[in-house]
């Protein structure tokens, strides 16, 4: 007797709706349902720290079991460092006021929107492709797909990534190229 694979078992699950929940929680329903996935912190002015603010795939969208889903978490409002000195202001001399006047201020760095591109590999029948995020030194995946040869150009936009973000593509598994986010 002789038996043909059919190839991989093809198998679709729901996406749960895990926006609200606590990060525990969430990822607990997300495991207990096979879902993977993946999170990255940001600060929020109107979400509870260690609140799901946003999810990469909407509820109820049926998803290979292969698919990670990006979780966005809280962490809180930002806090701001109090700047006013407690010294008293008639206290301070010119020197110290011309010093004070040459110092340079932080400006925060700008959020970019970071465009790859590649060309899918026609060697194998399937590739899967993951963009790694590197960002002070914590590693995190930022994107993850399977694409079938012929697929061609692929073009993969993330959205608010931090200057000097580096970010990793991989093809099955092997690392094919890198980019500093500028």
């Amino acid at each position: 007797k002789l038996v043909i694979s059919k190839g991989e078992e093809n198998t679709l699950i729901p996406m749960i709706n895990v926006v609200g929940l606590n990060v525990d929680d969430a990822t607990s329903a997300l495991t207990n349902k096979n879902i993977s996935w993946n999170i990255s912190y940001d600060y929020s002015e109107e979400t509870e720290k260690d609140i799901v603010m946003s999810q990469s795939v909407n509820a109820e969208v049926e998803i290979d079991v292969n698919t990670i889903v990006e979780l966005i978490v809280s962490k809180g409002p930002k806090e701001v460092e109090d700047t006013n000195d407690e010294e008293d202001p008639k206290d301070v001399s010119e020197e110290d006021t011309e010093t004070d006047d040459q110092e340079q201020e932080e400006v925060p760095v700008p959020d970019k929107s970071f465009t790859i591109s590649f060309y899918v590999p026609e060697e194998k029948s399937q590739s899967n492709v993951k963009l790694v995020r590197i960002l002070d030194g914590i590693r995190s995946v930022a994107y993850e797909k399977v694409y079938s040869a012929g697929d061609g150009d692929v073009y993969i936009t993330l959205e608010s990534e931090k200057v000097g973000t580096i970010i990793e593509l991989y093809i099955d598994e092997q690392l094919t190229e890198s980019w500093t986010v500028e």
